[in-house]
């Protein structure tokens, strides 16, 4: 067995975990979360084995249709802040593989929960300890707008979801580990700066559409492989400092942006919110601590009105002038919320 702790901001979660096990939730995490020797009292622990002695305890199971119903035995200990899974089932290795990634990364998020971060759909990028946030529905936008970004030096923090939280008075956002979905199009692969997609593109053995198709055929990457493609880096955390709703016009010729006015901005918020413990990983919302550092998901929700917020309608054709008006409104965003 192997432990080590999980760590991100002032939040520990300590694994103890079969040596098999270990390589692929490092890879979860890596870029997201320091991976470090067991040090001091950490927020919760984690036991997850495939080791018959831990079916001694009394075990419920778990299903996840996103992995063909495989399905793990999980036991929780709130006295003693330990939570067990157990006998990971499968169709196949990947099957059992994503699942115990999976599950893992769950728990992280629900100790997120309860030290007071909520969850937006978002992608995010920073940039000389600045981020900016898009925040969307599905074909809005938000990963071009991240990708456009990283053309331009940005880091990667996130790319489908967001953690937000108050700490020292600033909004604190953490990204949460998620394979990138590139939707492809002629005009995506047609730019010169997107041209070192083509090799994985032929890789993947993906056809690019003979004309854009909002649900055709889509690029998928880790975070750290599109990171590193870029030439910039994986961070997990950063100050929040700007938010920006976009809106992708597939005929829009010129960049339309427009300021959120104040009393809008909490009800476009609220509508981005999202679970931070996937649906099918409700059962870990029984794990439970009380934590001194506790924000309130309104406290957050209001603070984040505070910050300058726009909409942005955009395509491929508002390339150039998307990065300037995101540079100068960054320049000129304050950072005191208090």
């Amino acid at each position: 067995m192997k432990t080590f702790d999980i760590v991100v901001k002032n939040i520990k979660l300590r694994v103890i975990c079969d040596e098999n096990q270990m390589p692929l939730i490092f890879e979860h995490f890596k870029g997201f979360a320091k991976i470090c020797p067991p040090v001091g009292q950490p927020n919760y622990t984690l036991i997850t084995s495939n080791d018959p002695e831990y079916k001694l305890k009394v075990f419920n199971t778990a299903h996840d249709k996103w992995f063909n119903n495989a399905s793990v035995d999980y036991f929780i200990d709130n006295e003693n802040k330990t939570c067990t899974l157990n006998n990971i089932q499968g169709q196949s290795i990947s099957d059992k593989n994503s699942l115990l990634q999976f599950s893992v990364g769950n728990v992280f998020n629900r100790l997120l929960k309860l030290e007071g971060y909520i969850a937006f759909h978002s992608s995010c990028v920073e940039k000389d300890g600045k981020s900016v946030a898009f925040l969307g529905y599905r074909n809005s936008g938000k990963t071009n707008c991240m990708l456009n970004l990283m053309n331009a030096g940005y880091n990667s923090v996130s790319n489908d979801k967001i953690a937000v939280t108050i700490e020292d008075g600033k909004l604190v956002v953490i990204g949460i580990s998620q394979d990138v979905s590139i939707r492809l199009s002629p005009e995506f692969v047609g730019q010169e700066q997107n041209k070192k997609y083509l090799p994985i593109i032929k890789e993947q053995n993906i056809s690019i559409p003979a004309h854009s198709q909002i649900n055709g055929q889509s690029l998928h990457m880790s975070p750290m492989q599109l990171a590193e493609i870029n030439h910039v880096k994986q961070i997990n955390t950063s100050s929040l400092d700007l938010i920006v709703f976009p809106a992708y016009q597939e005929d829009s010729k010129e960049l339309i942006t427009e300021k959120v006015e104040d009393e809008n901005l909490y009800q476009l918020l609220s509508n981005q919110l999202v679970p931070l413990v996937h649906e099918t990983k409700s059962f870990l919302d029984e794990i439970y601590y009380q934590s001194p550092n506790f924000v309130s998901k309104e406290d957050v929700l209001r603070t984040m009105c505070k910050l300058s917020s726009y909409k942005f309608i955009q395509n491929e054709h508002t390339y150039d002038d998307f990065i300037k008006k995101i540079e100068d409104l960054l320049d000129t965003t304050p950072i005191e919320l208090s």
